[in-house]
């Protein structure tokens, strides 16, 4: 297999050369080099902690990894096999960990294009998978710096560095191609909405973020409801913004876009308005009875929405904040608990800050209005179905970048202009 590896040394070297290329010079070349350096150390961690300290069970990553490569070996042997097994094929296989977990399982099958190009080789995919995670928030870090360029160090450190989004988005796990998907989403959407002027390029554009909801709906269909609500909010202050329309429209027009996001609801059965809280109180049950006492918070979930109202303040504060050092167990949860002393210290002074009018607007209210709703929405839902220290600190990271962002925005000292 000496060939493959030279294959994958040239792939990996066209890449570095073209990266020197558009960047070499510029202070991105070291911001790129720094956050690719940092990436491929993360990824060795995030392999060595789990083989460990975490052998006693199968991790996703692990489970994803064998299957997809499973996958592989059906392309090569039968490759329309392997086409009808990517379009739903059902599969009764006792050696595939996956195959009756479907959104699981669509993860699978996204990864078996990596590991068909890989030959089934572990470090060589989980490689290619961490560099797509980085390389969708580097662009989402870009497009940001392009329309707020006062908060170009916040976007640098809230997306390329922050060491639990680093950590998680590692080797073939669910939160590499997460990140991946959400930050071109977003990307691609603020850039249609304020950067693209060609009509054409714009519809491109559009089928591509449609495309990837489609996929992260496909993969984790809470995260592409809670962006979504996030994104027709904004396309509804932007436009009303913009067009200075009426306060009867503008009713008329947030009816109808409230009406669109009760009909996203009914894409899948566990967000339907009548079924949500049963769906969240049944999880939250399962996580409770699978997770030892001192790794999880009992809020008392009960399956109706009076009960979700009562919760939320807590489950807000879970899915910002913990774990704290007062809740660890042990070295790796004091780790995590280190990240969010200081997003919660650094919170405390913008919010001082804010009361005493001695802040600068880094960010446009619209745009931040987007970020509070879809924060809000994730971290309350994610603590009260998941009330688990440990998968609290995993969940988190497809949200928390854009806190930091927020925070870190916040502290600047410069005056932009709107």
């Amino acid at each position: 297999m000496l060939w493959m590896y030279l294959l994958h040394i040239f792939l990996f070297g066209f890449i570095g050369w073209l990266f020197v290329k558009n960047w070499k010079n510029t202070y991105w070349f070291w911001v790129g080099l720094g956050a690719f350096t940092i990436k491929m150390i993360a990824l060795v961690f995030f392999v060595w902690i789990h083989q460990n300290y975490y052998a006693h069970y199968q991790p996703d990553f692990k489970l994803i990894f064998e299957d997809s490569s499973h996958l592989a070996s059906v392309f090569y042997k039968n490759p329309n096999q392997y086409v009808q097994i990517l379009i739903d094929k059902p599969l009764f296989i006792d050696t595939w960990h996956l195959a009756t977990q479907p959104r699981a399982f669509f993860t699978v099958k996204i990864y078996s294009f990596l590991t068909i190009v890989t030959f089934n080789n572990f470090w060589l995919t989980a490689i290619y998978s961490s560099l797509l995670s980085l390389w969708g928030m580097w662009k989402l870090a870009h497009t940001l710096i392009q329309l707020f360029p006062y908060t170009k160090k916040a976007a640098i450190i809230a997306f390329l560095f922050l060491p639990s989004c680093v950590f998680w988005a590692s080797a073939t796990s669910k939160e590499s191609i997460l990140l991946f998907l959400i930050s071109l989403i977003i990307s691609k959407f603020l850039k249609i909405i304020h950067l693209e002027k060609n009509r054409r390029n714009s519809f491109f554009k559009s089928i591509l973020v449609l495309l990837f909801f489609i996929v992260l709906w496909k993969i984790k269909y809470y995260y592409a409801f809670g962006l979504s609500i996030s994104l027709i909010l904004y396309v509804f202050l932007h436009y009303t913004k913009k067009h200075k329309i009426s306060r009867k429209k503008r009713i008329l027009l947030f009816c109808f876009v409230a009406f669109g996001g009760v009909l996203l609801s009914f894409l899948h059965p566990n967000i339907v308005l009548n079924a949500l809280p049963e769906a969240l109180y049944n999880n939250y049950i399962l996580i409770i009875q699978a997770s030892p006492k001192n790794s999880v918070v009992e809020l008392g979930l009960e399956p109706n929405w009076w009960s979700i109202l009562q919760n939320s303040p807590q489950a807000l504060y879970l899915g910002l904040f913990s774990p704290m050092p007062w809740d660890s167990q042990n070295w790796q949860m004091i780790l995590v608990s280190i990240e969010n002393v200081l997003l919660m210290s650094l919170l405390i002074v913008v919010i001082w800050k804010m009361i005493q009018k001695k802040y600068t607007q880094t960010l446009d209210s619209n745009f931040l209005i987007m970020l509070f709703v879809y924060i809000s929405i994730m971290a309350v839902f994610l603590a009260l179905s998941s009330p688990n220290f440990g998968a609290l600190s995993r969940y988190r990271c497809g949200f928390s970048p854009f806190l930091w962002y927020v925070v870190l925005s916040y502290m600047n000292t410069k005056k932009p202009s709107f």
